[in-house]
């Protein structure tokens, strides 16, 4: 804690939350870039040739999270539906249909 004169006064844990870790972060890469110089070129060639892969992955998880939505929200019709209602339904759709003994 520091003095009332400082003008800044904590009486919580005062982390740093994202811009800390976000901070630290970018001091360890800056540190590993200096220990190891092959590293920084390796991971701007790493980025560059997975670029063109994450550009084609983009529709594929669009349409996988389209999928996902859609079946989502059916599954909670289906359960906003009660099983009596879909029965009721079910059996008088039948009863209109022709029957090919019948006909």
């Amino acid at each position: 804690m520091t003095t009332e004169r400082d003008g800044y006064l904590s009486d919580h844990d005062d982390t740093g939350g994202f811009w800390g870790v976000l901070a630290g972060s970018g001091v360890f890469l800056t540190q590993a870039f200096v220990l190891l110089p092959g590293l920084l070129p390796t991971l701007l060639l790493a980025g560059v040739l997975a670029a063109p892969l994450l550009v084609l992955a983009i529709p594929l998880l669009l349409g996988w999270g389209l999928l996902t939505l859609a079946r989502t929200v059916a599954r909670v019709i289906a359960r906003a539906v009660p099983r009596s209602d879909r029965a009721m339904a079910r059996t008088d759709s039948a009863a209109c249909a022709p029957d090919a003994a019948h006909v």
